[in-house]
């Protein structure tokens, strides 16, 4: 657990001003790479959510299902495969769809009250 006996301090005598610097600077450009890669597989992923499904087996189901061809992307696919995977019993599939479509699952823990026992003695 944290605490002030944990706490290293900061040693400015270790590194110059200008190794500091160069330090920092070097940390806040990996930082800023590493956002970007972030940022780069977040574009992709939402892409892909977005091209069209082109598996013919789940493309019928979904016309079956009522979905028209422009809604019938790999998100809706996903949505679906999850939708049937919480029908047929999977509680993490249900909680994530819980989840996604904003309601709140609170789990009720009931206590029972104990008895206190005195001794008469």
């Amino acid at each position: 657990m944290a605490n002030i006996q944990n706490l290293v301090p900061i040693d400015n005598t270790r590194y110059t001003q200008e190794e500091r610097r160069e330090r920092a600077s070097k940390a806040g450009k990996a930082s800023a790479e590493a956002k970007r890669k972030r940022k780069a597989i977040k574009e992709t992923i939402n892409l892909m959510l977005e091209m069209p499904v082109f598996n013919e087996k789940m493309k019928k189901q979904m016309q079956e299902l009522g979905y028209v061809d422009e809604d019938i992307t790999n998100q809706t696919a996903l949505v679906l495969a999850m939708y049937k995977k919480a029908l047929a019993g999977d509680v993490n599939a249900f909680n994530t769809i819980a989840d996604r479509s904003g309601e709140v699952i609170k789990q009720k823990i009931e206590t029972a009250e104990v008895p206190i026992i005195k001794d008469d003695i």
